[in-house]
């Protein structure tokens, strides 16, 4: 009735604002009208328009609040492997490969991992047979949902939903700042469902037996497959537990991916910092060892590792890992200012103003390097220069009392 339409829309529209993966039921609306109902083309189309009317006022909302907000940062290998494809061949081998892992991950669901970035989805070409299972896999399933389709058969339907709702983060249709990730199947896995379920119901008709066995079969296979799936989900939700036992289970499952070798070493890291516990450094050294193996270039895994170098005192150590990680991200600025530190406690200050100089041409308002900075300029003498940066820190709202209080030594001293 008219009141179910009004809160299905409704629902639509706060689906939009949620996740845009919404976007996909646009298509799968009539699809679900189509299959399920008898009504006709046009009729569903104009039960479909209230819905395409809210996705216009979604767009147009969207557009009028990011119409400002500017997205600097490019996508990168780390982040998608398949930005490491040479052709458009390597990048679609690669990608089916990705859709390969969704099915096995629906059908067995093991190993997870909360991160498959570079370099757990290797490029490969089509001579991979991963990717040439993936395209005859895939090839069967879009013939037979277009088979299926006149005849409004519902595998036809789940198919069709799978493909629909997985679109959007399939990196086919747009490149996204993903290789893949298991909750990038979580709508999508509805198909996979229907799909097992009329599969399971057609195989059932075929069998000519008793109504009483056919129960046996379906309690013995369901029974199975709950006491399997459920025994999954309990083991896995262990791995929740906290952020150790999540990026051990990450490193466990995607031991080829350097972002979750990371985030591992930097768990192990803050442990060290906390118990001072020489376990946790080796396994921190360890684990930034093997992420800066898998990705040479990672700025981010030599700013942490050579950050936990300072933490002991091992500054000439730091010192050379922060300058790798400045030749790969000449704009870290994070980085930088560390370098500005290291110099600046060497007494070392033609250094220490270079480094903090960089950080403020590229991040005016980074108030640890105006405070470095107008340090060094005070030990120098140089009064005027440390209390312009001091005024700076005031206007930037950063001030504190130790800001004022050497502004007033600096004062005393002239």
């Amino acid at each position: 009735g008219q009141r179910g339409l009004f809160f299905s829309i409704l629902f639509y529209f706060l689906a939009l604002m949620s996740k845009e993966i919404a976007i996909t039921f646009l298509a799968v609306i009539p699809l679900l009208l189509y299959f399920f109902t008898s009504l006709k083309i046009k009729k569903i189309l104009i039960y479909t328009l209230p819905y395409f009317a809210v996705f216009v006022t979604y767009i147009l909302l969207r557009i009028s609040i990011l119409d400002n907000v500017t997205i600097d940062k490019e996508i990168t290998i780390y982040q998608n492997s398949l930005f490491g494809a040479s052709s458009i061949w390597e990048f679609l081998a690669s990608n089916m490969t990705v859709h390969l892992k969704y099915l096995q991950l629906l059908v067995f669901p093991h190993s997870l991992s909360w991160d498959y970035s570079y370099n757990q989805i290797p490029v490969v070409s089509f001579a991979n047979p991963k990717a040439i299972l993936s395209v005859v896999i895939f090839l069967a399933l879009a013939a037979y949902a277009i088979y299926g389709f006149l005849k409004k058969n519902p595998i036809s339907f789940s198919i069709f939903y799978y493909l629909i709702t997985i679109s959007i983060v399939s990196n086919f249709v747009v490149k996204i700042a993903s290789t893949m990730g298991e909750r990038f199947i979580y709508t999508a896995s509805l198909g996979f469902v229907v799909f097992i379920v009329f599969l399971a119901n057609n195989l059932l008709k075929k069998i000519k037996t008793s109504d009483f066995n056919k129960l046996v079969v379906i309690f013995i296979t369901v029974g199975t497959i709950l006491l399997l799936y459920s025994s999954k989900t309990v083991n896995r939700n262990k791995d929740w537990k906290n952020n150790a036992t999540i990026y051990k289970s990450g490193v466990k499952g995607s031991p080829n991916s350097s972002r979750a070798h990371i985030a591992l070493a930097d768990t192990y890291r803050i442990e060290f910092v906390e118990n001072q516990s020489n376990v946790a450094l080796q396994n921190s050294i360890s684990e930034y060892k093997r992420a800066l193996e898998i990705y040479p270039e990672n700025a981010s895994a030599y700013y942490s590792y050579g950050f936990l170098y300072y933490t002991i005192n091992q500054k000439d150590k730091a010192l050379e890992l922060f300058n790798k990680g400045v030749g790969y991200d000449s704009l870290h600025v994070d980085m930088l200012n560390y370098l500005g530190i290291i110099y600046t406690e060497k007494n070392d200050f033609e250094n220490g103003i270079k480094y903090f100089s960089k950080v403020l041409d590229i991040k005016p308002d980074y108030i640890h390097a105006l405070n470095n900075l107008a340090f060094i300029y005070t030990q120098k003498k140089e009064f005027e220069k440390a209390l312009e940066l001091y005024k700076k820190v005031i206007d930037f709202g950063k001030a504190t009392d130790e800001t004022y209080k050497k502004i007033e030594q600096i004062k005393n001293n002239q």
